[in-house]
């Protein structure tokens, strides 16, 4: 019996860095020959809290990886309070 294939959310945070790697094109090179299921949101400017959240409800994702720095780990860890959705 195969195991589930997990759904994959990342949160991706396009200002945060050097800017010198596309993260949305990283991930896509990586995942091209892989079989789980992944969906990429970029946060916009001035981006609600509400938002996220709502982004990560309707991905019905497994798993939650914040891609960015300390503030995008942290922003998307306050909006997976009290659920059972992992992050990374």
């Amino acid at each position: 019996m195969k195991p589930k294939t997990l759904k994959l959310l990342f949160v991706v945070n396009p200002v945060s860095g050097s800017h010198t790697i596309d993260f949305k094109k990283e991930i896509n090179t990586f995942f091209k020959s892989k079989d789980e299921a992944f969906e990429i949101f970029e946060l916009p400017k001035n981006c609600s809290i509400e938002t996220i959240k709502t982004a990560i409800q309707q991905s019905k994702a497994d798993r939650v990886i914040a891609v960015g720095g300390d503030g995008t780990l942290k922003l998307v860890a306050e909006c997976l309070l009290n659920t059972k959705v992992p992050i990374g």
